[in-house]
């Protein structure tokens, strides 16, 4: 009963932050993007609604550099298929914290390079096992510390279908282990005039 009430109570909150999350994406037009406003604080406001989902208990979202990401330039994207991506990542963030430090972060950063603009969500949870990285943005597959948490909640398809999504915008998503930090870097084009 506790993993339908999780899914429940996961599509309400999606659902009162303006997200819908059962309109297939059949084509992904692109376009000029205001990252923090467009996309980023929807996200991080729904992220702090998603700790209480998930009864996350002490955990803290926040940009790392919050002048970083509030000075972005626009990027070439499709605002439905960001807030997927990034609604994907920030929800395992949260969904998937450890009980191990007293307190969870997520922490959200960017930095510009060349034509690019990166984001990456980090956080400091239960990570991806050694190992298993090689099969995270592959459908359907759940490492095996994600299968044994309660409530388990999840497919294995949210990974796999951002990075799908990010392919589609020209962009790429990819993992990596930082420190004691699990890191997802969302690479996206830099907007330009000649997109037009």
């Amino acid at each position: 009963m506790k993993e339908v009430k999780w899914q429940v109570e996961r599509n309400v909150t999606w659902y009162r932050h303006g997200f819908n999350t059962s309109a297939p994406m059949t084509e992904l037009n692109l376009d000029q993007v205001f990252l923090l406003g467009e996309v980023l604080s929807k996200i991080k406001s729904l992220a702090v609604d998603m700790v209480k989902v998930h009864n996350a208990g002490n955990v803290k979202v926040d940009y790392v550099d919050y002048k970083d990401v509030r000075n972005l330039p626009p990027i070439r994207g499709n605002i439905p298929a960001l807030i997927t991506v990034f609604r994907n990542l920030v929800e395992n963030a949260v969904k998937y914290t450890s009980d191990d430090v007293p307190s969870s972060i997520i922490r959200i950063g960017s930095k510009v390079l060349d034509d690019f603009v990166v984001v990456y969500i980090e956080d400091n949870g239960i990570g991806v096992p050694k190992g298993e990285a090689k099969w995270i943005f592959v459908d359907g597959y759940r490492c095996d510390n994600a299968i044994r948490r309660k409530p388990g909640g999840g497919s294995g398809i949210g990974l796999p279908q951002s990075l799908d999504l990010m392919t589609a915008m020209g962009g790429n998503l990819t993992y990596e282990k930082v420190g004691e930090w699990t890191r997802f870097v969302v690479t996206l084009q830099k907007y330009s005039e000649d997109d037009l």
